[in-house]
């Protein structure tokens, strides 16, 4: 099975210490329909929880066989607290001689 190395991150950052259903959806939860990694890993049955808010999220047997299978391969991604999460870039257009970003600051 190919996962991708953002689900990989996903696996890596839950196996990393014990993360509550409710720190998973703070952490990982998105409005972006092309970033579903917490939809996706649940699907795939790469994750449980019992669907209460303070359960813990674990790895299911094919969830560690997905994130040991990466980490042979070298896909591997460093366990931290926070996700890598990239902020969406705002377009920018000359308002005045300034760029948006900038007239708001």
């Amino acid at each position: 099975m190919a996962t991708s190395l953002l689900t990989v991150q996903f696996l890596d950052w839950i196996e990393s210490r014990p993360r509550s259903y409710a720190d998973v959806m703070d952490a990982w939860r998105t409005t972006c329909p092309r970033m579903t990694v917490w939809e996706d890993a649940l699907a795939e049955g790469l994750v449980c929880y019992s669907g209460r808010r303070d359960d813990i999220v674990t790895l299911t047997a094919t969830g560690r066989a997905a994130l040991a299978q990466s980490r042979d391969s070298g896909a591997t991604a460093d366990a931290t607290d926070q996700p890598a999460r990239r902020r969406a870039r705002r377009p920018t257009s000359k308002i005045r001689g300034t760029d948006r970003a900038d007239a708001r600051v």
